[in-house]
């Protein structure tokens, strides 16, 4: 029932992949609905036994990874947040600065980029 599918041997028909062994360059198979029971039971087995130190590295790797890619979407997305926040509040200003004031836009759009750097920190404080 159980069989070792070493490397470039195919799968037996009707089996599916139950865990890898790096240690021994194999994969244990064995047929399909029994495989997931199988995985289930080895990985509690392994759990009792070692505790979390059962996890390879391919598993740790793979949580660094899936973690570091949500941070990076996050900082994505706080920075796309930011540069659209300032935008919108510097529009505003020069639109209500021209009105207003009948300023120069030459003159008003030098004054904003101070206003520019200032909106962008105290957002860069809210998120």
């Amino acid at each position: 029932m159980r069989k070792l599918i070493r490397e470039k041997e195919m799968i037996p028909k009707g089996y599916g992949i139950a865990w890898i062994e790096s240690d021994r360059l194999v994969v244990v198979a064995y047929p399909i609905p029994l495989n997931i029971i199988f995985a289930h039971i080895r990985k509690v087995w392994l759990w009792l036994q070692q505790g979390d130190w059962y996890k390879t590295g391919y598993d740790k790797g793979y949580a660094l990874g899936k973690e570091e890619g949500r941070n990076y979407a996050l900082g994505q997305f706080k920075e796309q947040v930011i540069k659209q926040e300032a935008e919108r509040l510097i529009r505003r200003g020069i639109e209500v600065s021209i009105e207003s004031l009948k300023l120069p836009k030459e003159k008003v759009v030098g004054y904003y980029y101070k206003v520019i750097e200032e909106e962008i920190g105290k957002l860069n404080k809210k998120f």
